[in-house]
């Protein structure tokens, strides 16, 4: 939430007793002020008590990307309001078992990118390396290789600046939070690095940003497959691509990824405003 959600220095989070809400503008929704419910045991006069709320501030009553498990682990009248699936914001949950072994027919083809990467280039070449803390220097690196390689997204100019803005929150808050960083080089050259999060719940991880030299063919699926095999060995079962945002390539890049699950969000609303 720190890194994504609060660009806009605004970000309010308040707690009811097993759950969380939280108040923010959305740079990916033209900065309207959005509200979402995180946790349990919400219940339909919380719903309609933040609506209330919404309309004596002039806001449009409605819950923004509230993650599906809310509405099955609270006390919610679903039909006391409208509730719409909201594709764009699924989380794609992935196996760093599967993506580590790349076994079967499904994984055949990152099988083949995989294995195609390793002949072209020279094994004792191919190193990596994990970081739990960013140097002066390290940082000064990641920008410049940004600068180089680019925010390779054609479809949505808005998203690259999104993202460009929270990349550089997230080197400047990585030391503080729970986080590491992957780097792949060829030759002491890097051509890949993916930033991820531990989470709270042991085992899981939610990669942040993967940043690849794409003149660098398959670098990305290499890197996947290296990222998996090192967290399977560290324990963790479990890695969230997080969302696609609707972006048509981008959603397809992360289905063919083979995700284990989709962390399903919706949008809540009255029935009638």
């Amino acid at each position: 939430l720190f890194i994504w959600i609060n660009l806009n220095h605004d970000l309010e989070v308040a707690q009811l007793k097993e759950g969380l809400i939280y108040k923010c503008t959305n740079p990916l929704e033209n900065n309207e002020p959005t509200i979402t419910l995180l946790g349990k045991n919400f219940t339909t006069e919380n719903i309609e008590k933040i609506f209330e709320y919404q309309k004596t501030m002039g806001y449009k009553p409605k819950l923004s990307e509230v993650p599906e498990f809310v509405i099955k682990n609270g006390i919610i009248d679903e039909s006391q309001f409208k509730i719409s699936e909201n594709r764009n914001s699924f989380e794609y949950i992935l196996s760093t078992h599967e993506h580590s072994e790349l076994a079967g027919k499904a994984f055949s083809r990152l099988r083949r990118k995989v294995g195609y990467f390793r002949r072209i280039h020279e094994p004792s070449s191919i190193t990596w390396e994990i970081c739990d803390q960013l140097t002066v220097e390290k940082i000064i690196l990641l920008n410049s290789l940004l600068k180089k390689w680019g925010l390779k997204n054609k479809e949505d100019i808005e998203y690259d600046n999104f993202e460009d803005k929270v990349i550089k929150n997230t080197l400047k808050y990585f030391n503080k939070l729970d986080m590491a960083i992957l780097m792949v080089y060829i030759e002491e050259k890097p051509v890949s690095f993916v930033t991820y999060q531990f989470l709270p719940q042991k085992g899981y991880v939610t990669v942040n940003h993967f940043k690849v030299d794409y003149e660098i063919q398959y670098a990305f699926d290499f890197t996947t497959h290296v990222l998996a095999t090192e967290l399977h060995l560290a324990g963790i079962h479990t890695m969230n691509f997080e969302q696609d945002l609707g972006i048509p390539g981008l959603r397809a890049h992360k289905e063919r990824l083979r995700p284990i699950d989709l962390l399903r969000k919706v949008d809540i609303e009255p029935l009638f405003n």
